[in-house]
């Protein structure tokens, strides 16, 4: 799993800053020439060239090398809100990206100076990037990846993640909370109902991280699938246009944690053994009783809706390789597939 999430304009207060030749911090913004002048400070646009390079040519040498003398934040830091640290913290932080309005798409790991741009529609002029600019964004998510990914963001993001993750080879999953969906191509929607508005994805965030929200395809009903003029006509044309409206149900699959932990063991690792009561502190319930009497529940049988369980340890790559239903001491084996 990939998860990618937009930028915040809230900054640490221990961003570091590039430098200028003459030896001043330099502000990255949309529009240098309509920031205030400063002494101390330069405005500049990350394409922007300085000593015959492009600033951003500048930060991609600087992350090459082990020093770090402008003590720049990796990504994950740069940003005030600890949603961004819960992820790395989660699913780490190889697998964690930043949807940055400045640089692009960047990994949560890279080394990212202070900068002040964003596509908010309510932002200062200075700040606002206009779609007509051209940047030369990073992309450092290996779009050969056929993980699935999940982004977390406003739907002013949605144009710069579609555009580059476009050739990603893995499934798209783009929550969103607006009763109407957003047009989006080749990426799955999930809707997130809440009444938060503002920065409602670092909601999202914690409920998926806690497994309250997640996929259709393991946990949830679609309730519909929208098909419009414009996706038939793009369908006649072979381009790919899916748009899957799912019911997010507060409570997430019971399994999800057992899924989870599975998905979490050293590559190494080819088979798991986990008690019963190791696998219930795990979900935070009781098996059902038919799972400590009857060898079939631990079929590895996933076409029913009643196999959820199933589909946990399915879906983390792994099935049941031996059983052990002794009273009181139960036990599992989980082998890889």
């Amino acid at each position: 799993m990939n998860i990618v999430i937009q930028c915040a304009a809230s900054k640490s207060p221990n961003a570091g800053y590039l430098v200028s030749k003459d030896g001043r911090s330099v502000v990255f913004v949309a529009n240098p020439t309509l920031a205030s002048v400063s002494k101390n400070q330069i405005y500049a646009m990350p394409d922007d060239r300085a000593n015959g390079l492009t600033w951003r040519e500048i930060l991609s040498e600087y992350n090459s090398k082990e020093e770090n003398p402008f003590n720049l934040l990796p990504a994950w830091k740069l940003y005030s809100n600890p949603s961004y640290a819960a992820l790395v913290e989660r699913y780490g932080i190889d697998k964690v990206y930043i949807l940055s309005a400045g640089w692009g798409l960047i990994k949560a790991s890279f080394l990212t100076p202070y900068y002040d741009i964003t596509f908010s529609q309510s932002a200062e002029k200075h700040k606002k990037r206009e779609k007509r600019v051209h940047y030369q964004d990073f992309v450092q998510l290996n779009l050969d990846s056929k993980e699935d990914l999940f982004f977390f963001g406003g739907k002013d993001y949605l144009p710069l993640l579609c555009q580059l993750t476009r050739p990603y080879k893995g499934k798209r999953y783009i929550f969103y909370n607006a009763k109407v969906p957003p047009d989006v191509q080749g990426c799955h929607l999930i809707r997130y109902e809440t009444k938060t508005r503002t920065n409602w994805h670092y909601e999202c965030v914690q409920s998926f991280i806690s497994g309250k929200v997640g996929l259709e395809s393991d946990r949830y009903q679609a309730i519909s699938t929208n098909t419009n003029h414009k996706e038939q006509a793009a369908t006649k044309h072979n381009t790919l246009k899916t748009d899957i409206t799912v019911k997010v149900a507060r409570m997430g699959s019971k399994y999800e944690p057992l899924a989870e932990f599975l998905r979490n063991q050293a590559a190494g690792a080819r088979s798991v053994s986990l008690s019963f009561k190791e696998i219930e502190k795990l979900i935070g319930a009781k098996l059902p009783s038919s799972a400590y009497r009857h060898r079939a529940w631990w079929a590895n049988e996933q076409a029913s809706n009643s196999h959820s369980h199933a589909k946990a340890w399915l879906s983390a790559g792994f099935r049941v390789e031996n059983v052990s239903q002794k009273q009181h001491a139960g036990s599992i084996v989980f082998a890889r597939r």
